[in-house]
């Protein structure tokens, strides 16, 4: 896969800090999450998440490879010659799950999604068009590590996503992206040296337990 700083910087910030992320279309925001996840669930022996979005059919629909949540985790691991999907079990279509303690479950965003169960992490996708925001991020704040909410810059953004991004602790993503061009050469292209040290100046900007914000758009490419 071939990704942008943005993006890079979108899933190494995610692994450290809750995000809110407003942005503008096809930056691959949602496909950034779909990539690292499906690396997870293929890595990890232990591993519980949720991805959730408006509607089910955005979630998976069965035999869809690219619209949806699942189905492009699924793509991804399928596209790749290193992971085994047959080692998967597809408990029904909208989870995917390695085994009993290592999967992905999606799910609508019901007034009941993200119970029954506790998760390293959540994925909204869409959050800028689901009604319910407020409620569902109530209902999964005992249950979910870290939450990722991702959604649309538009005019019609619904409120509780308006919030949610002004609860959120506003970052300089070019700062970042920046540093991340500097300190790359700088420790001769050592990627894991390189994000340690942002995460670090990262971590004494934002106050504990706030999600992050900052704004993805077409001049990031």
């Amino acid at each position: 896969f071939t990704v942008y700083i943005y993006q890079v910087l979108i899933w190494e910030f995610s692994q450290h800090f809750g995000i809110t992320l407003p942005k503008s279309r096809d930056i691959g925001a949602s496909y950034t999450f779909n990539i690292g996840n499906a690396m997870m669930l293929c890595e990890s022996e232990t591993l519980s998440g949720i991805h959730l979005s408006k509607a089910e059919n955005d979630v998976d629909i069965t035999g869809d490879r690219l619209q949806t949540n699942i189905g492009r985790i699924r793509q991804i691991i399928e596209s790749t010659t290193i992971y085994d999907l047959r080692k998967f079990e597809i408990n029904k279509y909208l989870n995917l799950f390695k085994s009993e303690k290592c999967g992905i479950k999606g799910s609508s965003t019901t007034a009941t999604a993200g119970t029954g169960g506790r998760f390293q992490f959540a994925f909204i996708d869409e959050s800028g068009v689901i009604k319910n925001l407020r409620q569902i991020l109530q209902s999964i704040t005992y249950s979910v590590s870290r939450v990722n909410l991702v959604g649309t810059l538009k005019p019609a953004m619904d409120k509780d996503f308006r919030t949610a991004i002004k609860d959120a602790h506003c970052i300089d993503i070019d700062k970042y992206i920046n540093m991340y061009k500097t300190l790359i050469v700088a420790n001769n292209y050592d990627y894991r040296k390189t994000i340690n040290q942002i995460i670090a100046d990262l971590k004494k900007e934002v106050p504990v337990g706030k999600n992050i914000t900052f704004t993805i758009t077409y001049k990031h490419h």
